[in-house]
């Protein structure tokens, strides 16, 4: 299995986390918090299956209490005047899953060892929860959050220098990828042990070979709305990214079942191969087989023929032969008289006779010679006939296969070449998806600038129109006070009447300001919904009382 990649992050109070209130969430306890004056109770808490601290041997003995030890954290980021400071870094956090393979206890140990083997015997004071899966969501998602202090511990305390050389050691690229790839061993050393298949991976998809797209983490925010129904960045992006790895798995699949059957025709001819030379071989064994019987069979019938023609001859000769060679060889009265009588004259016809023996005997062995030499040449030349016969037809048979090869590949070359046509198009699609949604932006974005610079103008043209109708309102309403002055002063009516006339002149005077700041009003919120408009008409009743 690929494995989840610890996560790191820094807490701070610039995000507006308090140490001690990050601490008792994750152990699910009451810790009551001296800098802030409050108590932080996750008692009730439910899902924390184990939470300790680890510190080193050095450090004090109250760093192994929760609350004293992050309390400690917090006091030791006030400000001279014993004010909070607002950027304060307060601690590390690794978010670091847990191999669901395993049961409970071998994890915690695999974390004891991990977290005293990479940050404890460096200097840092870990506290650590392990959490179970939430109830609605992944059952495999055991996790466990290791906070870590920044600053050095001392047999008295935190440093009062943060930027110590130890603790500038803990930002190092290096050691963070130490410390995932130790938790990589130690998961896969363990996963061994209970005889287990699987392994862990931290390595990228793209080290590891694999055409796929990584997916964007989710956290607790994303995963709520989701639950809810509701559309986030993150999740159609993620969904985004998994239609196109099923997808790409659609065409490797694909692929795969292409090179499946290539290599199924391809076995498939190398049988045909192998079964068509069997038979060759097959067949020129059967027909040496036939050569030889064929050749047994003239031997026999030769032989009888020279038994029937020299056999009765030489038996006859050899018999002769022999009667007279006792004669020659015998002792005795008789023979002796015989030896001297006719004894030169037995041995020269003695002498023939063996002559003619031997004679007819290497006759019939070169006649012999001759079949036997006949049969040889027979099968050199059947041989040599099925050698040429062999090498012509598995000349044809590496063609056949060359072509073979030829037209596999090809449909190979074409089914990549198929596929990596289709992710360039769709790298493409998705580039000028991209290109015309950023352009969209940028439209938008132009747009709401242009209707901003066209509200200011219409604000500014608005504003010089008003006071310039304020104007010429005031001489206009000046001009009739001056008026309706003059001719109250020169009327014949009683002083009382003209109290009212001027009571009734200024009551009108103060209708139609009214009116002109209520349609002042009416405008300027017009305006605000159509900031697009060059002149806002207004759509109010047009009359002054």
């Amino acid at each position: 299995m690929a494995g989840s990649r610890p996560r790191f992050q820094i807490a701070s109070r610039s995000a507006g986390k308090s140490a001690c209130a990050m601490a008792a969430y994750r152990a699910g306890q009451e810790i009551e918090d001296e800098a802030y004056g409050k108590v932080h109770d996750y008692s009730r808490r439910s899902g924390v299956l184990h939470s300790e601290v680890l510190a080193p041997d050095h450090a004090p003995h109250w760093t192994r209490d929760r609350a004293a030890l992050w309390n400690a954290v917090e006091a030791s980021e006030l400000t001279k005047g014993g004010d909070l400071k607002v950027k304060a870094q307060l601690a590390r956090e690794i978010v670091v899953p847990l191999p669901h393979e395993l049961g409970f206890e071998q994890n915690r140990e695999m974390l004891r060892e991990w977290i005293s083997e990479q940050f404890v015997s460096r200097g840092m004071v870990a506290d650590y929860a392990m959490h179970a899966p939430d109830r609605e969501g992944d059952h495999r998602n055991q996790h466990a959050h290791v906070m870590l202090t920044v600053r050095e511990i001392t047999s008295e305390g935190f440093h009062e220098k943060k930027a110590t050389p130890t603790a500038r050691s803990w930002n190092q690229t290096e050691m963070l990828e130490q410390a995932v790839d130790r938790w990589a061993a130690i998961q896969n050393r363990e996963l061994e042990r209970a005889g287990l298949d699987v392994r862990v991976d931290f390595r990228s998809f793209e080290a590891r070979g694999i055409d796929r797209e990584p997916e964007q983490h989710e956290g607790v925010a994303v995963t709520s709305m989701k639950r809810k129904g509701q559309q986030t960045r993150v999740g159609e992006a993620n969904q985004e990214r998994r239609d196109r790895n099923r997808e790409r798995a659609s065409r490797h699949m694909k692929a795969l079942h292409e090179l499946a059957s290539l290599e199924e025709q391809r076995a498939k001819f190398e049988d045909w191969k192998a079964r068509q030379i069997e038979a060759q071989e097959s067949e020129r064994t059967f027909d040496m087989l036939d050569l030889e019987r064929e050749q047994t069979r003239e031997a026999l019938e030769h032989e009888e023929r020279l038994q029937a023609f020299y056999a009765p001859a030489l038996a006859t000769v050899q018999a002769e032969h022999d009667h007279l060679k006792t004669k020659v060889d015998g002792r005795g009265f008789t023979l002796s008289l015989r030896r001297l009588w006719r004894g030169q004259k037995d041995r020269d016809e003695l002498a023939n006779l063996r002559q003619t023996i031997e004679g007819t005997k290497a006759r019939i062995a070169d006649a012999r010679q001759k079949v036997d030499t006949a049969h040889a040449l027979a099968r050199e030349e059947l041989a040599e006939l099925h050698r040429q016969r062999d090498e012509q037809y598995r000349r044809k048979l590496d063609e056949a296969q060359k072509r073979k090869e030829e037209a596999l590949r090809a449909k190979a070359e074409a089914a990549a070449r198929e596929a990596y046509e289709t992710r360039q198009r769709q790298k493409a699609e998705r580039e000028e998806a991209e290109r015309a949604e950023y352009e969209q932006h940028q439209k938008a974005e132009q747009q709401s600038r242009d209707r901003q610079k066209a509200r200011e103008e219409n604000q500014d043209t608005r504003r010089h129109t008003e006071q310039q109708d304020n104007a010429a309102n005031d001489n206009g309403q000046g001009w009739l006070s001056r008026v309706m002055a003059n001719a109250l002063d020169n009327s014949s009516a009683s002083d009382s009447e003209k109290r009212q006339i001027a009571e009734k002149l200024d009551t009108v005077r103060d209708a139609r300001q009214q009116w002109r700041d209520e349609r002042r009003a009416r405008l300027m919120k017009e305006a605000e919904k159509s900031p697009d408009r060059d002149k806002p008409k207004d759509r109010g009743p047009d009359f002054e009382p």
